[in-house]
C-alpha cells in the first residue's frame, strides 16, 4: 500500500472516530479527531464539512463558513458545503445575526480584559439571549458569574455548553470548581452552597413564567419607591419632633451632614459624567461593529462571486464566468494559511488571463443579442461588464450608446459619443459617433 493510500486510509479512520463522537455530542473531542484526519488528508471533504457544522452548532458561523468555502474550493460536484453555504446565505438576518453575536462578544472579551466587567455581562447576556449554544459566550459569562460569586448563573452557562458539548474541557472544569465550593480553601457554607450547585448541575432548572433573573427594572422601581416612602417618613412623621428639640449641637451635626450631602452631590455628577462617556464609547464600539458586519457580508459575497465563476467554468459557460468576473473585488480576497494550499488569489490568477482575452467579447455578443431583440436595458448591463474588464474596449462602448439612444435616452448617448470621439479619434466607431452627433 502507497504512503498516500495510507495516509487517507488514516484520515478516514480519524473521521469515522470524530463522526461517532459527535452524534454523541461530544464534539471538543470530534473537533480534535477530525484536525488528525485533516493533517494526513487536507482534501477530505466529509471532514472539513463536518467541521464546519460543529463549528456552526457551537455558535462560530464564520469558522463553519470558512471550512465550507475551503471544501466547495476542493470539489464542487455533489458537495453538500454549497448546500450549507445556500442556506446560510438565504436564511433571512442569520448571517447577520451570528455575525453581530461574534462582534459583540468580541467586544464583551476586551471589555473583561479592561476590567470593565459589569459591561461585558451585559453584553454576553445579550448574545447567550440570541443564541444559548454559543459555547465561547456562555464560557465567559460563567467565568465573570463565579468571579461574583453567583454560582446559580455560573451553573445555568455550564450546563447550557455541556447541552451542547458534553466533552468540553473548560465547562467540565469550571463544574468541578463550583463543586469544590468555587476555591480550594472554601469555608463550610461555601461547601453547603457547592452541593447545592452539583445538584443544580445535575438537574433541570425550571423557571416560572415571567420570571427575570438578576436585577431588573422592576426590582429597582420597587426600591425606589421604598426609599421614596421611608424618605417621606422621615420628613412628615419624625422631622416635627426632632426640629423641636434641636440645639446648637444639633445645628452643627446639620451642617456636617450638608459638606457630607454636597460631596455626594459632586460625586453623582462625576458618576453622571462616567456614564455618558461610558455611553458614548458603548455607541462607537456598537458603530464599529456595524461597519465591520457589513464589511464581513461584502467579504463573503467575493468568495460566492469567485465560486459562481468556477462553477460556471466547469460547465463551460464562458460568457456567465465572465460576468461575475466583472463584479468581482479581488481585493477582498485573502489566502488562508491553514495547510490546505486552497488559495483563492491563485485561483483567479489561473482564470483571469483567459477571461480577460476572451471575456469582453463574449459579453459584447450576449449584449448584441438583447440589442438586436430591442431589449436594450438588459443589452446596457452586458455592455457595462464588458467594459468593466475592458475599460477601452471601444466596440461596447459605441454599442452602448446606440442602445441609449434607442431606448430614447439621447443625453447619455451623446455624452457616450462625445467621449468615443475624444479619446478615440483615431477608430471607425469614432467617425460612426460623429455621425451620430450630426458632425
Amino acid at each position: 500500500m502507497s504512503i498516500k493510500r495510507r495516509c487517507v486510509c488514516i484520515s478516514n479512520s480519524y473521521y469515522n472516530l470524530a463522526l461517532s463522537h459527535a452524534k454523541s455530542r461530544n464534539l471538543s473531542m470530534a473537533v480534535t479527531y477530525i484536525k488528525y484526519s485533516l493533517q494526513f488528508n487536507k482534501q477530505n471533504i466529509p471532514a472539513r464539512n463536518l467541521l464546519g457544522l460543529i463549528y456552526y452548532e457551537i455558535g462560530e458561523a464564520a469558522e463553519a463558513l470558512v471550512q465550507w468555502v475551503i471544501s466547495s474550493n476542493i470539489n464542487s460536484e455533489n458537495n453538500i458545503a454549497i448546500k450549507y453555504i445556500r442556506i446560510l446565505r438565504d436564511s433571512r438576518g442569520e448571517l447577520e445575526k451570528h455575525e453581530q453575536n461574534i462582534g459583540k462578544y468580541n467586544v464583551a472579551l476586551s471589555n473583561a480584559a479592561s476590567n470593565s466587567k459589569d459591561l461585558s455581562i451585559i453584553m454576553l447576556n445579550r448574545v447567550t439571549e440570541s443564541n444559548p449554544k454559543y459555547v465561547n459566550a456562555q464560557l465567559l459569562l460563567a467565568l465573570l458569574a463565579m468571579e461574583y460569586e453567583d454560582y446559580k448563573k455560573a451553573g445555568k452557562c455550564i450546563k447550557a455548553v455541556l447541552n451542547v458539548d458534553k466533552s468540553n474541557p473548560i465547562a467540565l472544569s469550571y463544574a468541578a470548581k463550583l463543586r469544590e465550593g468555587g476555591k480550594p480553601d472554601a469555608s463550610r457554607s461555601r461547601q453547603f452552597e457547592s452541593k447545592r450547585m452539583s445538584k443544580l448541575l445535575e438537574e433541570d432548572v425550571i423557571i416560572p413564567k415571567g420570571y427575570s433573573e438578576g436585577f431588573g427594572w422592576h426590582t429597582a422601581v420597587n426600591i425606589l419607591i421604598g426609599l421614596l416612602i421611608g424618605a417621606a417618613s422621615i420628613v412628615f412623621i419624625y422631622m416635627p419632633t426632632v426640629k423641636n428639640r434641636m440645639n446648637m449641637v444639633h445645628n452643627s451635626e446639620i451642617m456636617a451632614i450638608s459638606d457630607k450631602l454636597s460631596a455626594s452631590n459632586a460625586k453623582i455628577d462625576e458618576l453622571t459624567e462616567s456614564k455618558d462617556s461610558l455611553q458614548a464609547e458603548i455607541d462607537r464600539l456598537t458603530e464599529n461593529a456595524n461597519t465591520s458586519d457589513e464589511s464581513s457580508t461584502y467579504q463573503i459575497t467575493q468568495y460566492q462571486l469567485l465560486i459562481g465563476i468556477l462553477d460556471a467554468y466547469r460547465k463551460e459557460d464562458f460568457t456567465q464566468a465572465a460576468f461575475l468576473f466583472a463584479g468581482l473585488d479581488t481585493e477582498k480576497l485573502l489566502d488562508i494559511d491553514d495547510g490546505s494550499r486552497v488559495s483563492p488569489n491563485s485561483i483567479y490568477n489561473e482564470l483571469s488571463a483567459k477571461i480577460k482575452q476572451d471575456g469582453p467579447k463574449l459579453l459584447l455578443d450576449k449584449g448584441d443579442e438583447y440589442y438586436g431583440a430591442g431589449d436594450y436595458a438588459n443589452a446596457i448591463v452586458y455592455y457595462d461588464k464588458s467594459l468593466a474588464i475592458s475599460p477601452s474596449f471601444v466596440a461596447a462602448l459605441y454599442k452602448k450608446a446606440m442602445a441609449y439612444k434607442l431606448s430614447g435616452d439621447s443625453q447619455n448617448a451623446n455624452t457616450i459619443f462625445g467621449d468615443i470621439i475624444i479619446n478615440y479619434p483615431d477608430s471607425n466607431e469614432a467617425k460612426l459617433a460623429k455621425t451620430e452627433r450630426g458632425y
